[in-house]
């Protein structure tokens, strides 16, 4: 997640990626078919980190736009508080 964040998807080769974690390439496609199935899996990650910000939100008893606000609030909040997380999304 964190290579992605500081690389980019177009920045980070595979064999970078294998290089940083000391992995052969070959690894790494054993448990993900691509660079792209490994990207979506890191974002998910990323996300999951912060599942519980955003349930809060979404867990209140209010109407629909309040809870978009607040999400979106919520988002930008983790996103000031965490920068890898910001540059991945």
């Amino acid at each position: 997640m964190v290579l992605f964040a500081q690389k980019g998807y177009s920045g980070l080769s595979m064999r970078q990626l294998a290089k940083a974690v000391d992995l052969s390439v070959a690894a790494i496609y054993h448990h993900f078919p691509d660079k792209k199935a490994l990207y979506l899996e890191s974002v998910r990650f990323a996300f999951a980190d912060k599942e519980q910000v955003f349930a809060q939100v979404w867990e209140t008893d209010c109407p629909a736009e309040e809870k978009l606000g607040g999400f979106i609030r919520s988002l930008i909040d983790v996103m000031l508080q965490d920068r890898d997380f910001h540059r991945l999304i």
